[in-house]
């Protein structure tokens, strides 16, 4: 675990590609924290605090609220510039249902611009395929008062889509965590993906595409955004 001791949260900005547009239309903020101990990145750093059994509300609480913070700046900065592209800050949907964390959070949000909220993208992570369609709607209603506009991370084995739809969710995301997978096994899935998120009318995020033919593989399959080593 890093120590929250002696470091900070920082975040880096992928630039999130639009297939369909051929563009860049969001930035998707991954945050990090580095100490002596090694370097968290993304959804590892925001469960930092979590297990089964028990939760660490203070650290959880730094880490999610830093993380929202780090992409607010950016997407204010983005506004001023005028471009229009949005930013996805992922946020810890486990933790979120806790109400001491709800009510920071929903204190953070209040203090923040509405047009400015309108620039982002909340992207609900530390869920399981498990999570029941009460638990998602309950983090969506949280969501909902500051984002009309928020995802949820699953795995590239989720088979029921439907949860997210009937929950309002605008999209469902991926992480491939940069890694150059063998096309002949990633190229099925993605295929299911997107036909499942398409049949739902869900868009699709698909982070930390690493190679071209992963790339081509996503456009086949019509998902729309991608971010990673093969987008600059």
């Amino acid at each position: 675990m890093v120590s929250n001791t002696k470091s900070k949260v920082e975040a880096n900005f992928l630039p999130v590609f639009d297939c369909q547009n051929d563009g860049i239309s969001a930035y998707y903020c991954s945050p990090y924290r580095t100490s002596a101990s090694g370097t968290v990145r993304d959804e590892a750093l925001l469960s930092v605090g979590m297990d089964e059994r028990s939760i660490n509300h203070a650290i959880v609480q730094e880490n999610m609220i830093e993380t929202i913070r780090r992409g607010v700046t950016k997407a204010t900065t983005l506004q001023y510039e005028g471009g229009g592209e949005k930013v996805i800050i992922p946020i810890n949907g486990s933790a979120l249902v806790y109400k001491e964390i709800a009510t920071e959070f929903t204190a953070l949000c209040k203090g923040i611009q509405a047009e400015i909220l309108q620039s982002v993208i909340f992207e609900v992570t530390n869920v399981s395929d498990d999570s029941s369609m009460s638990f998602l709607d309950e983090v969506a209603i949280i969501l909902y008062l500051f984002c009309h506009k928020y995802s949820c991370r699953i795995s590239p084995a989720t088979l029921n889509f439907s949860y997210y739809a009937t929950c309002n969710y605008s999209s469902v995301a991926f992480s491939l965590g940069n890694k150059e997978w063998p096309i002949e096994k990633i190229s099925g899935p993605l295929r299911r993906i997107g036909l499942m998120a398409e049949a739902s009318r869900l868009n699709v995020y698909l982070h930390g595409v690493a190679t071209d033919e992963i790339r081509s593989a996503a456009l086949a399959s019509k998902i729309q955004y991608i971010d990673g080593e093969i987008v600059t």
